[in-house]
């Protein structure tokens, strides 16, 4: 999603759902969480709740009119290019909204399936479950289920997270573009979540909050979803901002109430992400880099570029060949990290963790595509020190739950360089990141002398460069004025 409607830079959203007359679900949920997120919402109701904060005594579908009515006054202004779903509740209102959601392929639906209240009351008329499964759900792009809603929609119970596998094919199946099953009715230590579009899939978590169990989580949840997509979010980190989000509003509640401040960016609440349920559980400990702050990091294709910049004083460098393999491909790995033992420089070597254990290097670097393949149990025993890329919000979670010596993020600023397939980041991002993981982070990607000082206000660890120094007229002499600079305190 590339396009904005309207002055504010931020996608027309609405939340079609339910009236709670307490707050604290439904329309007045999504509100107040998209208010949070500075993110503007229209609403359309779709039945009266008679509740208050502890039950749901009983509710009232609106007529097919009204509803339509509601949609054609919004329909003045624009198309939504947002649609959060939540509660539905009558076969009619199915039927109606099926047909509004076939008008436009230019959207992102995001459902909420609101089957029953906390209190166990139903909130749909049962026999409009399977018109959802034929007229709402070909049209969803990501599906919120919990595990209630998920056991009603299947017929059975769901023992464990770890059953969600089954279900979310069955959703699918019926469709659906991508599935997020959400595990907050658990018992595990850990809520975990599940995502897939059935090509990839991962499991988000983050320690179970004890005593804590306001109402409206589901509806802020999704909300929150579709308040960073309206952003302009790509999906996989919308749903990382949203949990980080709804962590935050559960960690800050009352006992009946969530909390719907502006999002603090408390790496606390921010999620871990696995691609295997078994992961989750799985510690990492990397060595760290040593009391000596990362930074100067040139990256360099060869040997010969590493013995002139060691010479100059580099104590960081990381060595990514791309243009040889074999006896070639090994000799120059093994002399490199020779000749950074000699100079005691700090050297990673790029995406072959195999020959960096073999020859005893220093670090391993590796790209988010390498971690799939790489062993990283076989990395950690080795006592290597690993650096991880990163150049979103998905990929950060997903580094921090390996817990690695540094993660590296970018591109900060536009570069030339042909692995950077993510757009400019900059540096008002790169500071959100500092705030969000503990590992010492290294930026990366179009840096330069004259931005360095704009980077080093981050809060960052180290400065990964490429081109201004290896494409410079004078590369030694940048080299020097690279490592001078880093060295002189912030002012």
């Amino acid at each position: 999603m590339k396009d904005v409607h309207n002055n504010n830079n931020f996608f027309s959203s609405w939340s079609i759902a339910g009236f709670d007359p307490s707050c604290g679900s439904g329309t007045a949920a999504d509100i107040k969480t998209f208010q949070a997120l500075n993110v503007p919402l229209q609403c359309i109701a779709t039945a009266w709740t008679f509740q208050n904060q502890n039950q749901c005594f009983s509710w009232e579908a609106l007529s097919q009119e009204q509803i339509k009515l509601q949609i054609e006054a919004l329909l003045e202004s624009e198309f939504p290019r947002i649609i959060k779903i939540g509660m539905v509740g009558a076969q009619k209102t199915v039927e109606l909204l099926g047909e509004f959601l076939s008008y436009s392929k230019k959207k992102v639906v995001i459902y909420d399936p609101v089957l029953c209240s906390s209190s166990g009351g139903w909130l749909i008329e049962k026999d409009a479950i399977q018109g959802i499964k034929e007229k709402i759900l070909p049209h969803v792009d990501i599906l919120t289920p919990n595990r209630n809603e998920v056991e009603l929609f299947l017929g059975k119970k769901i023992p464990s997270e770890e059953d969600y596998e089954e279900a979310v094919q069955y959703f699918l199946n019926l469709g659906v573009k991508s599935v997020l099953l959400k595990g907050g009715h658990f018992e595990s230590q850990m809520s975990c979540d599940l995502w897939s579009d059935g090509k990839e899939k991962f499991w988000l978590s983050v320690p179970r909050m004890k005593g804590a169990s306001p109402r409206g989580t589901g509806c802020t949840f999704s909300s929150a979803i579709a308040a960073y997509l309206a952003q302009g979010h790509q999906m996989r980190d919308a749903i990382v901002l949203a949990k980080a989000y709804i962590s935050q509003c559960i960690r800050l509640s009352t006992l009946a109430s969530l909390n719907y401040s502006p999002w603090h960016k408390n790496l606390n609440d921010f999620p871990l992400l696995s691609k295997l349920f078994h992961e989750i559980s799985k510690l990492y400990h990397f060595p760290d880099c040593g009391r000596q702050p990362l930074g100067f990091y040139p990256i360099v294709p060869r040997v010969h570029w590493l013995k002139k910049l060691l010479s100059l004083g580099v104590k960081t460098a990381q060595l990514r060949i791309k243009d040889l393999k074999g006896i070639d491909l090994e000799e120059e790995i093994k002399t490199a990290v020779q000749i950074s033992k000699e100079y005691e420089c700090r050297l990673f070597i790029n995406d072959y963790w195999n020959l960096a254990i073999k020859y005893n290097a220093y670090g391993v670097h590796l790209g988010q595509e390498d971690l799939d393949a790489a062993d990283i149990q076989a990395i950690n025993k080795s006592s290597l020190r690993l650096g991880i890329s990163s150049h979103s919000f998905y990929e950060v979670a997903r580094a921090r739950s390996i817990n690695p010596s540094y993660i590296a993020y970018g591109p900060i600023y536009p570069t030339t360089c042909k692995s950077m397939k993510f757009g400019p980041q900059g540096v008002e991002k790169l500071g959100e990141i500092r705030q969000l993981i503990q590992s010492p982070l290294v930026a990366i990607g179009g840096l330069n002398l004259d931005r360095l000082p704009q980077v080093m206000a981050c809060g960052v660890d180290g400065y990964a460069v490429i081109s201004d120094v290896l494409d410079h007229a004078h590369p030694l002499q940048r080299c020097t004025d690279w490592l001078l600079a880093c060295a002189r305190p912030l002012c």
